[in-house]
C-alpha cells in the first residue's frame, strides 16, 4: 500500500472509491469489497480517495486522526490518495480530470450521499449528468438500512451522542472503540474501594453520552465498567475512568476499549455510601451481562 498526495501520479490504471469514510461502517466496507474485487478481476490497481482530516468536522469524529491513518494503512489496497482540505477548493471538473490523468482512474464507486469538489458540486447526480465528458465508469452505491436506520457516519454519531452504543454495533460491523492515554487521577476511586484507570482521548474523537458503560479492553482481555461525566455526589468535575473488576495489574501508556452496553445515566446520590452501593450494582449488572453473553455463545 502506498500513500499518495494530489500532486503525485501513478502509471497503472486504477479503479477506486471516494468518501470521507469516518468510522468505516458496513456501507464503507461493502464499497471497499467492490473496489478490491473489481481490481483483482480486471488486473488494475485499487485506489481509495479520502481525506487526511475530515473536510467538515473538527470534533465528534468516529476515528481520531491517529486511528484513521492506522486503519487506512491496514486496508489491503494498492493506493490511498489523502486529500487536504484545500484540495476541495478545486472544481468538480478539475478534480475528476486530475483523477483520470494523474491516477489513471477508469472506474469510481461512491456512496449515494457523497460529494467532492468545491461546494460538494461533484455529487452522484452531477457525475451521471456529465458522464459523456469523462472516460470513467461511475457506480453509485445505494443506502443500506439496518434495523430501520440508514447506515451513515452522521447517523452513527447521533446514536453515540445519545448513548446507544449497542445500537451502532450492527451499523459499524463492530463495537465502537476509542484509544485513551492513561493520566493521573484523583485517587477517589481507590479510596472508595473501586480503583480506576483515568484516561484522556484526542479532542477530535467522539465520546458517547455521559453515563456508565460496560466496556471491553482487548489488550488486557478484560471487561470493565466505565464512567464518563461529572461526579456530582463528590462535587467533582468530568472524568473518564474505568474500573476493572478483580484486576491488580498495572496499565501504562495508551489503552483501547470497546463499548458493549450503557448501564445508566450519571446520577447524584444522597451519600458516599449510597454511591458505593450503586457502583457495586453497576459491576453486578456488567458481570451478569458478560455471563449471559458467554452462555448465549456457548449454546
Amino acid at each position: 500500500m502506498r500513500l499518495l498526495r494530489i500532486s503525485d501520479s501513478i502509471e497503472d490504471e486504477s479503479c477506486g472509491c471516494i468518501g470521507t469514510f469516518d468510522g468505516f461502517h458496513i456501507g464503507h466496507s461493502k464499497i471497499l469489497e467492490d473496489v478490491i474485487c473489481y481490481a483483482k478481476n480486471k488486473g488494475v490497481k485499487s485506489l481509495i480517495i479520502t481525506f487526511k482530516e475530515h473536510p467538515k468536522l473538527d470534533r465528534n469524529l468516529l476515528f481520531s486522526h491517529q486511528e484513521r491513518l492506522e486503519y487506512l494503512k491496514s486496508l489491503k489496497v494498492d493506493y490511498i490518495l489523502l486529500l487536504e482540505r484545500k484540495d476541495m477548493e478545486l472544481s468538480a471538473d478539475e478534480f475528476v480530470n486530475i483523477l483520470i490523468n494523474r491516477f489513471k482512474l477508469r472506474r469510481i464507486i461512491m456512496g449515494w450521499n457523497n460529494g467532492f469538489g468545491k461546494g460538494r458540486e461533484g455529487n452522484p447526480s452531477w457525475l451521471i449528468k456529465n458522464l459523456e465528458k469523462f472516460p470513467l465508469e461511475v457506480v453509485i452505491f445505494p443506502p443500506i438500512r439496518i434495523n430501520g436506520k440508514v447506515v451513515s457516519s452522521s447517523v452513527i454519531r447521533k446514536m453515540l451522542l445519545e448513548g446507544d452504543v449497542e445500537g451502532v454495533i450492527p451499523l459499524l460491523g463492530r463495537r465502537y472503540s476509542l484509544i485513551g492515554r492513561k493520566i493521573k487521577g484523583s485517587g477517589i476511586g481507590r479510596s472508595l474501594g473501586f480503583p480506576t484507570i483515568n484516561i484522556k482521548v484526542p479532542e477530535e474523537k467522539l465520546i458517547p453520552m455521559d453515563g456508565v458503560y460496560l466496556v471491553y479492553l482487548p489488550d488486557l482481555g478484560r471487561y470493565g465498567v466505565m464512567h464518563i461525566g461529572d461526579r456530582p455526589t463528590l462535587n467533582l468535575g468530568k472524568s473518564m475512568e474505568i474500573h476493572i473488576p478483580d484486576f491488580s495489574g498495572e496499565v501504562e501508556g495508551e489503552i483501547k476499549l470497546e463499548f458493549l452496553r450503557r448501564i445508566r445515566d450519571v446520577m447524584r446520590f444522597r451519600s458516599v455510601e449510597e454511591l458505593k452501593e450503586r457502583i457495586k450494582k453497576d459491576i453486578e449488572i456488567a458481570l451478569c451481562t458478560i455471563s449471559s453473553s458467554s452462555e448465549a455463545r456457548d449454546s
